[in-house]
C-alpha cells in the first residue's frame, strides 16, 4: 500500500469517527417505499408484518471502503381498538481492515394511527442507542518518510494503536399522512443533540464531545396511474441540520405490480438506478448502483447495494357459533 494512500485512508477513517458533521445518517438507494429510517411513523403502513434486510457496499474499489448492513422488523397491532405499529431497527457501518471503524445504532420505535380530516395519519417515535468502536493500528513499516518531522513518522515505533469505544441515546419523532395516491411526511431525528466522547487524535489521549446534530426531513411520494398496469412513483427526500443538506429525487416505474425500475439523484453525491420485483408470496428482491459525483465517490467503482424483504399478514380466525350453548 501506498504511502499517500495509507494517509487518505487515515484522514478518511478519522474524518468518520471523530466529525458527526460528516457523519450524516445512511442513506439507501432502493427506493421501494419509505422505511422507519426515513420517518419512524411508516412503521407498516399497509398494516402488514414487514422484515427487510440490505447490504450496501460503499464506494467500492477503494481500498477499505464501506460496507453498510441493516436489518428491519415491523409489526401491526391493535390495541383499545385502535391500530398501532411497532419495531425494531439495526444498523452496522463498518469500515476498514488495519483501522476497523464501526458505527452501530439499534432503535425500537412505535407509530399511533389515526384519521385526520379524511387523511390516513400516522405519529411515530424512535429510541435510538448509537455506538462508536475504533479499534486497530497502522503499520508504518514498509513505508519510506521523506519528511522525517512528519506527524505520521513514527519512527521504530512503526505500530500506532487506536481505541476508542463509546456510546449514547438518541430520539425521533416524525408525522406521516396518506390519502390515495399522495404520500408525505416530516421527521426530526437526534432531537436530543446527543454527545459522544471520543478520543482526538491518533497521537494523544486527548478527548472531545463530539454531537450529533439535529435533523430535520421531508418526504413525498405519488403514485401516479398511467395504464392499467402501468404506474410512475416520483419520490423527493431530504434532509437538513443547516450545516449539510441532502437532496434525494427521483422515480419508480412499476410494471404489471411487480416489477420496480427506478432512477434518482442524490444531491452533490450520487446518480443512482435500481431495479427490484415483488413475488406474489409478498417476498421482495432489489439492487441499487450509485455513481459517485462527488469528489471522493468519483474515483471509485460506485456503489452496490441489496436488498430482500418480506411482507404478510396474519389472519385471525373468529369461531362462530350457531348456538348460544356454545359460548
Amino acid at each position: 500500500m501506498s504511502r499517500y494512500r495509507l494517509i487518505l485512508i487515515l484522514i478518511f477513517t478519522l474524518c468518520l469517527s471523530f466529525s458527526m458533521k460528516a457523519q450524516q445518517e445512511t442513506q439507501f438507494s432502493t427506493h421501494m417505499g419509505f422505511s422507519v429510517l426515513d420517518n419512524p411513523a411508516c412503521i407498516s403502513l399497509d398494516n402488514k408484518y414487514y422484515v427487510e434486510g440490505k447490504i450496501k457496499n460503499q464506494w467500492s474499489g477503494i481500498s477499505e471502503s464501506p460496507e453498510i448492513y441493516l436489518f428491519d422488523f415491523e409489526a401491526p397491532i391493535n390495541f383499545l381498538g385502535k391500530k398501532h405499529g411497532i419495531g425494531i431497527t439495526f444498523i452496522s457501518n463498518k469500515m476498514g481492515t488495519q483501522i476497523n471503524n464501526k458505527y452501530t445504532r439499534v432503535g425500537v420505535s412505535y407509530a399511533y394511527k389515526t384519521i385526520f380530516s379524511g387523511w390516513k395519519m400516522n405519529l411515530g417515535l424512535r429510541f435510538d442507542y448509537i455506538s462508536s468502536e475504533l479499534n486497530g493500528s497502522f503499520d508504518f513499516t514498509n513505508l519510506n518518510w521523506n519528511d522525517p518531522k512528519d506527524i505520521f513518522n513514527t519512527g521504530k515505533d512503526n505500530l500506532t494503536p487506536i481505541n476508542s469505544s463509546n456510546g449514547c441515546v438518541d430520539v425521533s419523532c416524525g408525522v406521516y399522512f396518506k390519502k390515495k395516491d399522495l404520500e408525505f411526511g416530516f421527521t426530526i431525528s437526534n432531537i436530543l443533540n446527543t454527545k459522544l466522547t471520543s478520543i482526538r487524535t491518533i497521537s494523544d489521549n486527548k478527548k472531545e464531545n463530539i454531537k450529533f446534530n439535529r435533523k430535520y426531513k421531508a418526504i413525498f411520494r405519488y403514485n401516479l396511474k398511467l395504464q392499467e398496469n402501468l404506474e410512475f412513483i416520483p419520490f423527493m427526500l431530504t434532509m437538513t441540520d443547516f450545516d449539510y443538506t441532502s437532496v434525494n429525487i427521483g422515480g419508480i416505474t412499476k410494471i404489471q405490480k411487480h416489477l420496480f425500475l427506478g432512477i434518482g439523484y442524490r444531491y452533490d453525491d450520487s446518480i443512482f438506478a435500481s431495479i427490484g420485483y415483488e413475488f406474489k408470496n409478498g417476498i421482495k428482491v432489489g439492487y441499487a448502483y450509485d455513481y459517485g459525483i462527488s469528489s471522493l465517490s468519483r474515483d471509485s467503482n460506485g456503489s452496490h447495494e441489496l436488498m430482500l424483504a418480506y411482507s404478510f399478514k396474519i389472519k385471525t380466525k373468529r369461531s362462530k357459533y350457531s348456538s348460544v350453548r356454545f359460548i
